[in-house]
């Protein structure tokens, strides 16, 4: 997923008639501020946790405020929209809430995602001002399932009240006029396997050739290859590979237990990417998972997984006979 290039941000406060009769804004102060640098998240979230962030940009600074006539209360910045799921609002697009962090603490606010209360008043006189100002962040969330196409942010997010009657807002928008922010989510390939199971042959290995506990047998190449599809052009998918112990899942060392079926016992099978010697997890696509590890990037078409295989001697003695082991494997797309 990935949200259109360059985006043009402007924040601006909007005064709004107030329901509390004791309280009215006058003398509003605009602020605007621009964002150049893109927003890019994870081409495929499938596999992703709800509440994962997706992408965020920090605010510039802003400076603006309201003048307050008599306005006694707490002073709250609060969502202008539906409070959803995980702090944020909800921006009507399906899978995605939105939510703005707060890094200022002034008028007693503490810092955190809105809704926020100060602990300052503003003063009971007349012509009060409150000053707009701070750093704040905009971040989008995942809720749940997001589907791919053209989507519009929508233009309102902060309000600020005061005795939760709304006397100023801040839009926000791709320039100075309330145009929406646009966002396009981009559908990632998944993969499938190219063959049903996967044979790795080490051969027939005399027991004399090991040394000592942890020694290996020469590693026996053998390949993962898979097919992915379904993704737009120039969309990757970030394939991360879990590998399970069958007999034993539990397993999460280095050493895949033999075949309740094998006749040899003191070794193990080790399998391994490059040198690096893998260790199992749960079959479990979570990102994250227990011994997950990165395999590769791989748009619409082929990719490759060369790995090894090798015996490991795990006892004193080593008795011959058949040394099987079977492993599965789970991808997690990130």
């Amino acid at each position: 997923m990935k949200i259109l290039k360059y985006l043009i941000v402007a924040a601006s406060l909007v005064c709004f008639s107030s329901a509390a009769s004791a309280c009215s804004p006058f003398n509003l102060i605009l602020g605007w501020f621009t964002v150049t640098q893109p927003l890019e998240v994870v081409n495929n979230a499938a596999s992703l946790p709800n509440g994962t962030l997706l992408a965020f940009v920090d605010l510039p600074y802003v400076t603006g405020g309201t003048g307050l006539d008599s306005c006694p209360g707490p002073i709250t910045l609060d969502y202008t929209g539906t409070p959803g799921a995980f702090n944020t609002m909800n921006i009507g697009i399906p899978g995605i809430g939105g939510r703005i962090y707060s890094a200022s603490s002034q008028y007693g606010m503490r810092t955190g995602y809105l809704p926020i209360t100060g602990t300052v008043s503003v003063p009971n006189t007349s012509s009060a001002q409150w000053s707009w100002g701070g750093y704040y962040r905009l971040e989008l969330v995942k809720t749940g399932t997001m589907y791919p196409g053209y989507y519009q942010l929508p233009t309102s997010w902060m309000a600020l009240k005061i005795n939760n009657a709304v006397v100023a807002r801040m839009n926000i928008s791709t320039a100075s006029h309330s145009i929406p922010l646009p966002l396009e989510i981009k559908q990632s390939p998944t993969c499938s396997l190219s063959s049903s199971s996967i044979q790795a042959s080490l051969g027939a290995v005399p027991a004399r050739n090991f040394g000592g506990v942890g020694s290996t047998s020469p590693a026996v190449p053998f390949n993962i290859a898979l097919r992915c599809s379904g993704g737009d052009a120039g969309v990757l998918s970030s394939i991360y590979v879990t590998l399970t112990d069958q007999r034993s899942p539990a397993n999460v060392s280095d050493r895949l237990s033999l075949t309740a079926a094998s006749t040899a016992s003191g070794v193990a099978v080790q399998i391994l990417n490059g040198t690096t010697v893998l260790k199992f997890g749960p079959d479990s696509n979570v990102p994250g998972n227990t011994n997950q590890w990165f395999a590769g990037e791989s748009g619409n078409g082929s990719l490759t997984i060369p790995l090894t295989a090798r015996y490991v001697k795990t006892a004193t003695n080593v008795t011959p006979g058949t040394a099987n082991a079977v492993a599965t494997f789970t991808m997690s797309y990130q």
